[in-house]
This record gives structure tokens, C-alpha cells and sequence, in this order.
């Protein structure tokens, strides 16, 4: 199939793993420059298929298609920085093998590109302290300027707000959507979070045992000041009776925990009276 259709194109990508959980059958695409956020529930297989697009899994069948002269970086919950590099060195790593082969002049090409990022990211101020002296926020913004050093036009970010607090949560939101904005990044967002899922995207794919639920079209996309009108909330509302419509299993579950619980309790009345 053309990939015309998106920078990152995915058609029926399935990873299942032998004791449950996964994806199957998973199918869709997102344009250059715009952005897709993922949602659901724990173990719905969202990780799984962050991991299958930035080439860390390798499907059972399907495909995932980006073209050619993309760079694609992960960017994950838990940061990956180095604890014994500075967060300057730390995001003068995204630069990789050409930061090794440059001669002198390119080094401070990649000096000037770091301080840059760091200016653009709000950690100018940071950028000779060590991972283990960055708040969460801090270090998920290094993290973020590292990826962004390796030059990738594709972000795939898993969960990259779930730790922070709520102000530093929103801080960061408004960020990535200034960069993606700004950049014209691809990106795809994992996220539990659904004013999060709405804020960062036009379009929201739910999840649901390892399937594609629903795609949900988010018209207010982009709006930097969407936490502050009612009709986003109102969609907040609407996304979320989704999302419970994607997890039955889950609800099954739950009711017949509680047929369980109910035959117990009866059963015990009936010993006690007895």
C-alpha cells in the first residue's frame, strides 16, 4: 500500500505475546506534521505498539511503513540519561556517530545546537548539573532535547508527563505542542491522561485488548488555551464514555467478582444461620 497517506502507516501490525496481551490487527496512519495520541487502559498494548514503531519489537505480521530520510527517536516514561554525563553531554549524546566524526568546528556546531535546545526547553539553567540533581520535569525536558538532537522528525513519547505533578504535567504539554507547532514534528502520544490525549492531538485512537476501539476526531486541535473552555471538558466527558466502552472485559470482570463476592456472602448467611 502507498504510504501517501501518512508518514508513519501501520496496516493490521500484530504482536502477541504467549502468555496474553499485545496488539493485533492494528491499522492507521498519521500525516507529516500532525499528531495521533493513544489511549487506554493498563495492558491494553499501547507500549507494545510505541515500541513496534520505533523498531524496538519486531511484528508477527503487518506492517509499519515510514519512508525513507525520517528519523524516528522513543521517548519514555522512565528517562534513559546517563547518570555520570552532565544534561549537556546527556543531550549532546542524541547527536550519536556524527557528533563522533565532526572535527572541531562541528563540535561547536553541536555546542550551539545543545544550548539552543536548552534555551528552547527551559534548562539553560541546568545544563551542568547531573541527572540525579533534575527534578522530574527537568529531566524529561532533556530527555526530549536529546531525541530532538538526533535530528528526528518522529516522536514517539510513552507516557512522558504520567510521573510529573500536575502544574509541571501541563508546563510540559504546552512544550511539545509549542515544538510540535514550531518543528512540524510527526509525533504519536501514549498516554493514560485524556485532557492530555485531547490537548496534544487532532485525532485520539482508543484502545481496548490489544484492538483499535475507536478513532476519535478532536476538532479543537490546536488550542493552547483549550483548558480554559468548557467545550474541551465537554469532549474530556465524551472521550471517556469511550474509553468505557473499550474495556467490557474489564467490566465483566469486575461484575463477576461481584456475583462472587455475592454467592460468598449468601453461602456464609446461610452457614451462620445455621
Amino acid at each position: 500500500m502507498s504510504t501517501a497517506t501518512g508518514v508513519i502507516h501501520l496496516e493490521k501490525l500484530t504482536m502477541r505475546y504467549t502468555g496474553g496481551g499485545g496488539i493485533s490487527s492494528v491499522s492507521f496512519s498519521v500525516p507529516e506534521g500532525s499528531s495521533l495520541s493513544v489511549i487506554g487502559s493498563s495492558g491494553c498494548g499501547k507500549t507494545t505498539l510505541a515500541h513496534l514503531i520505533a523498531g524496538l519489537l519486531e511484528a508477527q505480521s503487518g506492517k509499519c511503513t515510514i519512508p525513507t530520510g525520517h528519523r524516528i527517536s522513543l521517548v519514555q516514561q522512565k528517562d534513559a540519561l546517563f547518570p555520570w554525563l552532565s544534561a549537556r553531554k546527556n543531550i549532546e549524546l542524541g547527536a550519536g556517530g556524527h557528533r563522533r566524526r565532526g572535527g572541531e568546528g562541528r563540535q561547536d556546531q553541536f555546542k550551539a545546537q545543545a544550548n539552543d535546545l536548552s534555551r528552547k526547553m527551559g534548562i539553560s539553567q541546568c545544563m551542568d548539573r547531573y541527572p540525579a540533581q533534575l527534578s522530574g520535569g527537568e529531566r524529561q525536558r532533556v530527555s526530549i532535547a536529546r531525541a530532538l538532537m538526533s535530528g528526528a522528525d518522529i516522536l514517539i513519547l510513552d507516557e512522558p508527563c504520567a510521573a510529573l505533578d500536575a502544574f509541571t504535567r501541563e508546563r510540559l504539554q504546552d512544550l511539545l505542542l509549542e515544538l510540535q507547532q514550531e518543528r512540524r514534528l510527526t509525533a504519536i502520544y501514549i498516554t493514560h491522561n485524556i485532557e492530555e490525549a485531547l490537548f496534544l492531538s487532532p485525532r485520539i485512537m482508543v484502545m481496548g485488548q490489544g484492538r483499535v476501539h475507536a478513532m476519535v476526531e478532536n476538532s479543537m486541535f490546536p488550542d493552547s488555551g483549550a483548558r480554559t473552555r468548557q467545550e474541551f471538558y465537554a469532549r474530556v466527558l465524551e472521550l471517556r464514555r469511550v474509553l468505557d466502552e473499550a474495556a467490557p472485559a474489564l467490566d465483566a470482570a469486575a461484575t463477576e467478582r461481584k456475583e462472587e463476592y455475592s454467592i460468598l456472602n449468601q453461602r456464609s448467611e446461610r452457614n451462620h444461620e445455621e
